[in-house]
């Protein structure tokens, strides 16, 4: 990203940050709740082209600026009924520029990894215009 690390890593500190840039191009976050601390929980609704959907976890790890960790489970889909998946994100500035490790484990289907990958994608591309 070009953009310092810390503007990087505020992207995911609140709600309204999150709102304006997390999902594709095809859904939006309108709602939601989140306590950004470890061991804190948070909830994100969306808005969707297969409707109304709500992805809910638990912060497991904050080390500002460097890490963030969280559980990740869609309330409203079946295959995702006692899962919990996980992810991460890694920050390192890089001559005054952001790189980001991220990672997603734990999908419940191979379909549901191949949705991720372009939920995440079109997320990242949202976060790289607004950082």
């Amino acid at each position: 990203f070009n953009a310092p690390r810390e503007r990087v890593f505020d992207a995911f500190r609140t709600l309204e940050a999150i709102m304006s840039w997390f999902g594709p191009a095809t859904c939006r976050v309108v709602g939601g709740s989140m306590d950004f601390r470890a061991g804190g929980e948070y909830r994100f609704h969306f808005e969707t082209e297969r409707g109304d959907m709500t992805v809910a976890g638990r912060y497991t790890e904050i080390t500002p600026p460097e890490r963030i960790a969280f559980t990740w489970r869609w309330l409203e889909d079946e295959d995702w009924a006692g899962i919990d998946s996980l992810v991460s994100f890694d920050f390192r500035e890089v001559d005054g520029q952001t790189e980001m490790r991220f990672r997603h484990t734990g999908f419940p289907t191979d379909e549901s990894r191949s949705s991720h990958e372009h939920g995440w994608c079109g997320s990242f591309d949202k976060l790289a215009a607004r950082a």
